[in-house]
């Protein structure tokens, strides 16, 4: 989750979904068709309630900006955390519903760029192992 650096959960390092029952939170524009905000509805609603939107963004610094101004709180991917903004705080939300990214290239692509990208991914441990695996036999170095 992303809270205000002045939250009363701000200290705390896990979130259950259910303590923001009462928060304001800052989405995704709805008209988006944002699959972060359905997971983000989904969660809510196995805690027993449906998240109150108080501010729409139509992209993520944004949403940490808002977040940041003392508007609301969110619940984000993790990849988020890569935003760091004085006045956020992080907090992991066991439970919480996730979004699954998925990565495509030619398998012929040999350039330099998507090797470093591949490398960058796995360094950031956004790839299982095999799928890693898979990348290197396909883009020897």
């Amino acid at each position: 989750s992303l809270l205000p650096e002045r939250h009363r959960l701000a200290g705390e390092s896990e979130v259950d979904v259910a303590e923001l029952r009462a928060e304001s939170f800052v989405m995704y524009a709805a008209g988006s068709r944002s699959v972060v905000n359905d997971a983000v509805a989904r969660s809510c609603l196995a805690a027993g309630f449906y998240p109150h939107c108080a501010h729409e963004v139509g992209e993520t610094s944004m949403q940490v900006a808002l977040v940041a101004a003392g508007l609301g709180v969110a619940l984000a991917p993790a990849s988020v955390r890569a935003l760091p903004l004085d006045g956020v705080v992080f907090a992991d939300v066991p439970g919480a519903e996730s979004v699954e990214l998925a990565l495509a290239w030619r398998a012929e692509d040999t350039s330099p760029l998507l090797r470093n990208l591949l490398t960058t991914l796995d360094d950031n441990d956004v790839f299982t192992s095999h799928h890693i695996e898979d990348a290197r036999e396909d883009h020897p170095s």
